[in-house]
């Protein structure tokens, strides 16, 4: 039988980096054009395992997630053997990691006249390209572009619950991020709600949390029993 990990390290995360996958965010980067792509997963300097991506347009899956935490030391599937996957053309690769914190990333290379050509390192992220991201601690925090230096403020707070009752599910709100910065100065969500972040141009996103000043206190969650997350599997509507 097989048995879910938990990991509770998320109620601790306060920091959030769009090059680097968390239990909590994740990268999405669409894949255009039909061929054969060589994906290597790293963490840091070490490569952990390599992947074959062929798309085409009549496969039958738009989107490729790929748990880093599958393909580390403890991953559950290790095997020698280089993992294979079918893409549709215009679909999806989803990257995050389910149990462990780490620097994680991809590179995916495509096969051009017999040679790798790099088309994307997921710590470079850029046009088309898009950041999910799910905040559980209630207060302020901070979101930056690295590379322009522009910012944005968001306000998390503990939703309205009712005893006994499940947690209220949300739908993530949607920005984009262009060369002039973010399309809103400031946010207000709910502990729980996705953040999805549409990138127009070069973009390294910093999400820090400032402070707390919630007179509900500290804690995200107040009955365990049912607290939900989902991995933060969303894309466009075409």
């Amino acid at each position: 039988m097989k048995t879910n990990t938990f990991n509770t390290a998320i109620f601790k995360l306060r920091e959030f980096k769009s090059h680097t996958p968390n239990i909590l965010g994740a990268i999405i980067h669409p894949v255009q054009e039909e061929g054969i792509y060589l994906g290597i997963l790293y963490n840091g300097e070490q490569e952990l395992r390599r992947l074959l991506i062929t798309c085409t347009t009549d496969a039958p899956d738009t989107q490729l997630n790929i748990d880093f935490s599958e393909h580390t030391a403890v991953g559950k599937a290790i095997d020698n053997a280089m993992p294979e996957y079918a893409l549709k053309k215009e679909g999806y690769v989803l990257l995050y990691t389910s149990i462990q914190l780490a620097d994680f990333y991809l590179k995916l290379y495509q096969k051009v006249n017999d040679k790798q050509k790099l088309i994307f390192n997921s710590k470079l992220l850029g046009p088309g390209d898009i950041y999910t991201v799910t905040l559980l601690e209630p207060g302020k925090y901070i979101a930056q572009n690295s590379v322009d230096k522009s910012k944005m403020k968001i306000a998390v707070t503990l939703p309205e619950t009712q005893k006994g009752k499940p947690l209220p599910t949300f739908e993530p709100i949607t920005l984009e991020v262009n060369a002039t910065g973010f399309s809103a100065k400031e946010i207000k969500i709910n502990s729980t709600q996705g953040i999805v972040f549409l990138l127009k141009a070069k973009t390294d996103v910093i999400i820090k949390f400032e402070d707390n000043n919630d007179k509900k206190g500290n804690e995200p969650v107040k009955d365990g029993r049912y607290f939900r997350w989902n991995n933060p599997n969303i894309v466009p509507n075409k």
